[in-house]
C-alpha cells in the first residue's frame, strides 16, 4: 500500500505544512545572507514557490517515478520570472536547492510518525526521490535559461546592428535607447582580423569584442568586421586588429565610426594592438583612391624597372632612411650594408627618377606611396 492509499500520504503533508512558515523564515534568512540578488522579491512570491516545492517535495514521497516534463515546466515558470527580472539563474538554482533540503528534512523527520499510517518510503529512499526530481527540475531550468538567454541575446543584436546602421546615417534615438545613460564620452570602434589571417567566422569576432565590452556599448557586425560604440577605452583583443576614432559626444559617432574604419586598414594596424587616431595621425586621413597610387608608382617606382640591383633595393633604401630621419648610418645599419652604398643608391634614385629628397614635398609623397604600398591599395 502506497502513502497516497493510506493517512501515511495525509500525515506527512500536515506535518510538512504545520511547519511551512518555519521554513520560509529560514529560507528567508539565506536568501537574505547571501543571495543579495533576492533583496527586492517580495515576501509572498517566496512563499508561492515554497509552496510549489512542497507540492513537489509530496510527490517525490507518494512515488518512485519522477514528475513529468509539462508538470515542471508549470512549476518553472515563477523560476523564469525571476531570470527574467534579472537574478542570475546560479542563485535561483542555490534558492530552490536550499528550499528543497529544508522540506526533505522536514518530510524524514516525519517518516516514524506516517508510517504507522501507512507505506512510507525509507529515509534513503526518500532522499533519492526527492533529489531526482530536483535533478531534473534544475535540468529544465537550465534548459529554458539558454533557450531564453539566446533569444534575448538574438533580440539585442538586432536591436544593435540596427541602431549602429542608424547612428552612421546620423541618427542617434535607438543607439541613445541601448547606451548606458550616464556616459560622458564616446567612440567609435572597429574591429576585424589582419589580411593573410584565416578569414574565420566574423561572429567569433563578435563574442570576443562584447566580452570584452560588457555594459559599456553596443556592438555588431558589418560585412567582415565589427563596429560598434564605447564608453569605455577598448583593450586588446588576441589575433585581432582594433582601431578607435575620435572620442566625443552620441553626436559625433557616425564620424567616429568612419575614422575607426579608415584607421583600419593603415600600415600601422596590427594584430593584438589598440590603433588611436593620434598613434596613426595623417595615415588616418589617407583615403588612398586607386588613381593616387597609381600616379605616385608612375613617378617614383617606374624609372627603376631597369636600375642595376633591381628597384626594390633603391626603395628599400629611400625608405630606411626617411624612417631614420635622415640618419645613413642607421639606414646602413638596418640594410647590412655600407654607409656608402646608401649614399650611392640614393643618387641613383634622384637621378633615375629627377627627386630630390632633401625637398618635403618629396618626403611626403614617398611616405604615402609607401603606406599606401603597405596595405595593398591602389
Amino acid at each position: 500500500m502506497s502513502a497516497s492509499r493510506g493517512g501515511a500520504a495525509d500525515r506527512l503533508r500536515a506535518a510538512v505544512l504545520a511547519r511551512e512558515a518555519e521554513i520560509l523564515e529560514r529560507c528567508q534568512a539565506f536568501l537574505s545572507a547571501h543571495l543579495p540578488s533576492y533583496a527586492g522579491t517580495a515576501e509572498a512570491d517566496i512563499a508561492v514557490s515554497l509552496r510549489q516545492n512542497i507540492e513537489m517535495c509530496l510527490a517525490a514521497a507518494d512515488s518512485a517515478s519522477t514528475p513529468a516534463v509539462p508538470v515542471l515546466r508549470r512549476y518553472s515558470r515563477i523560476a523564469e520570472g525571476r531570470m527574467a527580472r534579472g537574478i542570475p539563474v546560479e542563485d535561483v538554482m542555490r534558492s530552490y536547492r536550499f528550499a528543497m533540503s529544508e522540506i526533505a528534512d522536514v518530510l524524514v523527520e516525519a517518516l516514524p510518525g506516517a508510517a504507522a499510517h501507512g507505506t512510507v518510503p525509507s529515509p534513503l529512499e526518500l532522499y533519492r526521490r526527492i533529489w531526482a526530481v530536483s535533478d531534473t527540475y534544475t535540468g529544465l531550468l537550465v534548459h529554458r535559461y539558454r533557450q531564453s538567454r539566446a533569444q534575448q541575446e538574438r533580440v539585442h543584436r538586432e536591436a544593435c546592428h540596427a541602431a549602429l546602421l542608424a547612428l552612421r546615417q546620423g541618427e542617434t534615438g535607438s543607439a541613445a535607447a541601448l547606451l548606458p545613460r550616464d556616459s560622458a564620452a564616446l567612440c567609435g570602434f572597429c574591429v576585424r582580423r589582419a589580411h593573410g589571417t584565416p578569414a574565420g567566422d566574423v561572429h567569433e569576432v563578435l563574442l570576443a569584442v562584447e566580452d570584452r565590452l560588457g555594459a559599456r556599448g553596443i556592438a555588431a557586425v558589418s560585412g567582415d568586421r565589427v563596429l560598434g560604440v564605447s564608453t569605455a577605452p577598448m583593450g586588446r583583443i588576441p589575433g585581432e586588429i582594433v582601431t578607435t576614432g575620435p572620442w566625443g559626444q552620441l553626436e559625433d559617432m557616425p564620424m567616429s565610426l568612419v575614422a575607426a574604419e579608415s584607421l583600419a586598414v593603415t600600415s600601422l594596424a596590427r594584430p593584438g594592438e589598440v590603433l588611436t587616431p593620434e598613434r596613426a595621425s595623417w595615415r588616418g586621413g589617407l583615403a588612398g583612391e586607386p588613381w593616387l597610387r597609381r600616379q605616385l608608382e608612375d613617378e617614383f617606382v617606374m624609372p627603376l624597372a631597369h636600375a642595376r640591383g633591381g628597384a626594390a633595393a633603391l626603395l628599400d633604401t629611400v625608405r630606411a632612411v626617411q624612417g631614420a630621419g635622415g640618419d645613413v648610418t642607421a639606414a646602413a645599419h638596418e640594410l647590412s650594408c655600407h654607409r656608402n652604398t646608401v649614399r650611392y643608391r640614393l643618387r641613383r634614385f634622384e637621378e633615375l627618377t629627377d627627386a630630390v629628397l632633401t625637398e618635403v614635398e618629396t618626403q611626403v609623397r614617398l611616405a604615402v606611396l609607401f603606406e599606401l604600398r603597405d596595405r595593398g591599395e591602389g
